[in-house]
């Protein structure tokens, strides 16, 4: 049997691939409830396995917060040990997307014991992250080794402390690395069995206000002339929007256009449309990688950290596809320019 741990909605094009084309029994295991729901509208939901794992970090280690996180800690342990001893044998099968995630460190070296490890990079996390090889980052690897008996990398994220894969870390759990391709005109077949989608040619990632530290006030400036500009251009209907899984909000314009259910992962859906936009997401890197146009507003909108979107347009560059490359315009003349091509 198969089991699928998976976190992050940018592992899912790769898992779901490996299914399809081993077509053997599995179960697909997940602390994220967007992506429980979503998979159980692909699947028979007694094949996805949600569970509660620590929704906060050992970072920042206060001591009387952090007895009670420890203590905490070990109940979810308690619980998760129940399952896990049920598994002898199978190929287990995660990614680099367990990155940032403290708990699911632990979760793989647990199922390490007595399964196979197969392991896949999804993404180029250190064009994301910087290491952190202060002393507050080697306390938080101790604590974290006491804890959880892991040893990832501290780093800096977006601006938060938190971990990333290291090589002694998959040695650790004795993984191998895994690839496969991805199909996206099957995945793409697959979903659009299962959801009724709009006919457009262009498809609006919505998000940055929330999750990128952009100005509200000047995302839906920005965001409003890129939507009215599309629809003098190639009609009301030949826009669609979809908001990221956990920042769900829409901006003035945007709540007048064809809705996609956020459940969906944006990059198994890019096959319907001609051109995805967006600010920052590893879709747009996979939309690149399925030959899409793409085009990210990362330079269109004034942010309030250049650090983060420094980090964001190198994190873009490093994994989308250098002979279909993401484009970046830099004011609104240039994104009309590139629509209009």
């Amino acid at each position: 049997m198969i089991i699928v741990l998976t976190a992050s909605y940018t592992s899912i094009p790769i898992m779901l691939s490996l299914l399809l084309q081993k077509g053997e029994e599995f179960r697909i295991l997940t602390p994220d409830k967007n992506i429980y729901d979503f998979f159980c509208m692909l699947f028979d939901k007694n094949y996805i396995i949600f569970y509660n794992s620590p929704n906060y970090s050992l970072y920042p280690f206060k001591s009387k917060g952090l007895i009670n996180k420890i203590s905490d800690i070990n109940k979810y342990k308690k619980c998760l040990k129940e399952l896990i001893n049920q598994w002898n044998s199978n190929e287990i099968y995660t990614s680099d997307i367990i990155a940032f995630c403290e708990f699911e460190f632990w979760l793989v070296r647990e199922l390490s014991r007595n399964n196979n490890i197969k392991f896949c990079p999804v993404v180029t996390v250190e064009d994301s992250t910087v290491e952190m090889n202060n002393l507050k980052g080697k306390l938080y690897e101790f604590i974290n080794f006491l804890v959880y008996h892991t040893k990832p990398k501290a780093c800096i994220s977006d601006n938060r402390v938190t971990l990333r894969i290291s090589e002694s870390y998959l040695k650790s759990i004795n993984s191998e690395y895994f690839k496969i391709g991805i199909d996206y005109v099957a995945l793409n077949n697959l979903i659009n069995e299962k959801f009724n989608l709009p006919n457009s040619k262009y498809l609006l990632l919505a998000g940055g206000v929330a999750g990128y530290f952009v100005d509200k006030e000047n995302y839906v400036m920005v965001t409003d002339k890129i939507i009215t500009f599309i629809e003098n251009e190639f009609g009301n209907n030949n826009i669609a929007v979809k908001s990221h899984p956990r920042f769900r909000e829409y901006y003035s314009k945007e709540n007048s256009l064809n809705k996609i259910s956020p459940l969906i992962p944006a990059s198994l859906i890019v096959n319907n449309f001609e051109c995805v936009i967006g600010y920052f997401s590893t879709s747009l890197c996979e939309a690149s990688k399925a030959g899409k146009k793409v085009i990210t507003t990362v330079k269109l909108f004034n942010t309030a950290d250049t650090n983060v979107t420094n980090m964001n347009t190198q994190y873009l560059i490093s994994n989308m596809n250098s002979e279909n490359p993401i484009l970046f315009p830099e004011n609104f003349e240039e994104f009309k320019s590139i629509i209009k091509c």
